[in-house]
Order: structure tokens, then C-alpha cells, then sequence
């Protein structure tokens, strides 16, 4: 049987993992893909950092640059600096505006725009409860099934 992390930890977690968030806008033209010097791709933005990329990321950059998942994963295998070229080619060619998504220093998604007020944890400046009711909070019911949520939501 595995041994699952309690929900006192997971909500320590995520609360940690705020501190090391940043979201950076920009258009792609101003993203540029660059090598370090173990030759391992990453994000550039003038004036704000250098990330490497997580595995989430490279996909998504590999879907906006319209580069086949297994052509984008040879070049990132076999031939890092033809992945950075053609990723520069299609940025620059297609330049829209994208959400780089960063946790602690590392790029962990690049968003499109629909996708930039969505976040998988809790949104800022709310709290979620799980452990039971705060005071002064109230139940929440679906407005499908009409059942009470588990999930409690109350504001600071």
C-alpha cells in the first residue's frame, strides 16, 4: 500500500511553491531559445532570466512551433542548437503573445492566451479548504448534482 503525503503537508507545499512562482508576458519574438554550456536548451527574455525548460514546456513549445513531437524530441536529443535555430525561425515568424510560466527559476509552461488566467493550484489572493470548514465561510453545492463541494472557498 502506498503511502500518500497528508493534506497539512500537500497545503505547506503548494503555499511554498507560491514564493517560487513568476509569470513572464511577451511576445514569442522576444523569447529566444538558448544553450547552456552542457549544450541543454532554455528560455531566454531580455532583462528577466534564463530557464530551463521542463518537459511540459518543451512540448508546449514544440506545439506552437508546430514542430512534430518526434522531430522537436531528436533535435533535443541529437542536434540541441538545430532545435534552438528552428524554434527562433517559428518564434520570430509567429510571434503572439505567451505566458512563461516559471517554478523556481525552472520554465514549466509556455501558455497561450486563453490559458493565462488558469493555474492548477489555488488563484491569488483565495484559499482552499479541504480540512474542513473555516469560520465564516459557507457551503458551496454543485449547480449540477446540488451535492455539497468538498472543497470549501473563502477569501482573506
Amino acid at each position: 500500500m502506498q503511502k500518500g503525503i497528508s493534506l497539512v503537508d500537500l497545503a505547506k507545499r503548494i503555499e511554498e511553491n507560491q514564493n517560487l512562482k513568476a509569470d513572464y508576458i511577451a511576445p514569442t519574438s522576444a523569447i529566444a531559445m538558448t544553450l547552456d554550456t552542457e549544450s541543454k536548451p532554455q528560455l531566454e527574455i531580455s532583462d528577466r532570466g534564463t530557464f530551463p525548460i521542463l518537459r511540459t514546456a518543451h512540448d508546449q513549445i514544440a506545439t506552437h512551433a508546430d514542430i512534430p513531437t518526434r522531430y522537436y524530441q531528436r533535435m533535443l536529443q541529437e542536434a540541441p542548437s538545430l532545435l534552438a535555430d528552428n524554434v527562433n525561425r517559428w518564434f520570430a515568424d509567429n510571434s503572439k503573445p505567451r505566458m512563461l510560466r516559471t517554478l523556481a527559476g525552472d520554465a514549466r509552461a509556455l501558455l497561450i492566451a486563453l490559458e493565462l488566467a488558469v493555474e492548477t493550484t489555488e488563484p491569488e489572493g483565495e484559499r482552499l479548504s479541504v480540512s474542513g470548514k473555516p469560520s465564516g465561510a459557507t457551503d458551496h453545492r454543485s449547480p449540477v448534482t446540488g451535492h455539497r463541494s468538498p472543497i470549501t472557498d473563502h477569501r482573506n
